[in-house]
């Protein structure tokens, strides 16, 4: 396929347990790549269950019913579906399990064809999308501080550092019905396609992340993602998926 792809996932260097999930694998069928990144939370309430649930809910459904050549607003449609059944998945599994209640997790999916990726968020787990060397954040982060940047109640360096910076405001699996926000973008070759937890975007800036972006190897390049977060203290789990469209 003309779509390369890796994933890598870290505890970091400050957690005891991991509670990111991250997938990435080949839809034969559609000649697409998958990208799943999912971040728990919840703590004692089984966060590492809840993405668990959600990336392999997701990526199964998706996988399932990818079958032939689909449209963008297809594939839209699908992601979308998709996560509706990951936020049952995760109220399900409260039901049976009433000591997990409360956890919940992100969920960004990205369906990567040679000419364009399709995107799906939850939460404030990222997709970016890198195109002739710029770096650009292509999701919006559902969370108390990013809503207020957007609104210009905070500036960029002031979330980094608020108290509230990890208080999500949509998340999987905490209410009875959860809507992603939806994008496509147009691909062309040596574009880079990244998901990631806030174990990466959270400690590593968007300049310090573009940086390490251009290794060909994409294993190696997820490892200096990793390495990358893990250097700027290792504060929490770290988990990322990466496409890139080859020559």
């Amino acid at each position: 396929m003309p779509v390369r792809f890796a994933s890598a996932s870290d505890v970091g260097r400050r957690r005891d347990s991991m509670q990111d999930t991250v997938t990435a694998r080949s839809l034969s069928a559609a000649s697409a790549v998958l990208l799943v990144v999912a971040d728990g939370m919840g703590g004692a309430a089984a966060g590492d269950v809840a993405s668990h649930l959600a990336a392999e809910v997701s990526a199964t459904f998706i996988e399932k019913s990818a079958t032939g050549d689909l449209d963008p607003e297809a594939v839209a449609a699908l992601l979308q579906e998709a996560i509706s059944l990951a936020n049952a998945a995760v109220l399900a599994d409260v039901d049976t399990n009433p000591s997990r209640a409360g956890m919940g997790t992100t969920l960004v999916l990205a369906w990567v064809e040679e000419d364009h990726v399709t995107i799906a968020n939850v939460g404030d787990s990222r997709a970016y999308v890198r195109h002739e060397e710029a770096l650009e954040q292509v999701s919006e982060d559902h969370s108390y501080v990013e809503e207020r940047v957007r609104a210009g109640r905070l500036t960029p360096e002031e979330a980094r550092i608020h108290p509230y910076r990890n208080v999500i405001t949509r998340v999987i699996g905490t209410q009875a019905e959860v809507t992603g926000d939806l994008m496509t973008r147009r691909l062309s070759a040596g574009d880079l396609v990244l998901l990631a937890t806030d174990g990466l975007h959270g400690p590593v800036d968007d300049e310090a992340i573009a940086r390490r972006l251009d290794h060909p190897d994409l294993d190696v390049l997820a490892q200096g993602l990793i390495d990358a977060a893990n250097e700027a203290g290792g504060l929490d789990n770290i988990g990322l998926a990466v496409a890139r469209v080859e020559s």
